[in-house]
């Protein structure tokens, strides 16, 4: 890619900003993601991102959990909600646990917001079709 694109990095900001005429069938073999699964791509870089900042194991699985079950409660906080007070006591207070499920769902529907790599890969695609 460097060679054909003359450029030192392999970023795409590079690759776009090369004063060498793009080729659309080189970009299309690039950025062909059909034998990549791109959602495994990005959890595994998600996960090893997290240990490299020194996050123990445990503190991601358990946060990983949590994020299961806002994803299969619908980022529905008072489904969550019940769900953290269904079998406490009376006395027990859930309300840090509330407020960490409440920050996750947050930053959950922050990235679901982002558009996905596919969809920016299809609209630079559009644009080199048109040029």
């Amino acid at each position: 890619m460097r060679k054909h694109f003359n450029v030192a990095g392999l970023s795409l900001s590079n690759i776009l900003n090369s004063k060498e005429k793009i080729n659309y069938n080189i970009f299309n073999k690039i950025t062909d993601l059909k034998n990549i699964d791109i959602n495994t791509y990005k959890n595994y870089n998600t996960l090893m991102g997290m240990r490299e900042k020194k996050i123990r194991r445990s503190t991601i699985e358990n946060i990983t959990g949590k994020l299961a079950i806002i994803k299969m409660l619908n980022c529905d906080i008072e489904l969550i909600r019940d769900f953290i007070n269904t079998g406490s006591g009376k006395k027990s207070n859930n309300s840090a646990t509330i407020k960490e499920y409440r920050r996750l769902t947050k930053s959950l529907n922050d990235v679901d917001k982002n558009s996905n790599v596919d969809e920016r890969v299809n609209e630079i695609k559009e644009y080199l079709q048109v040029a």
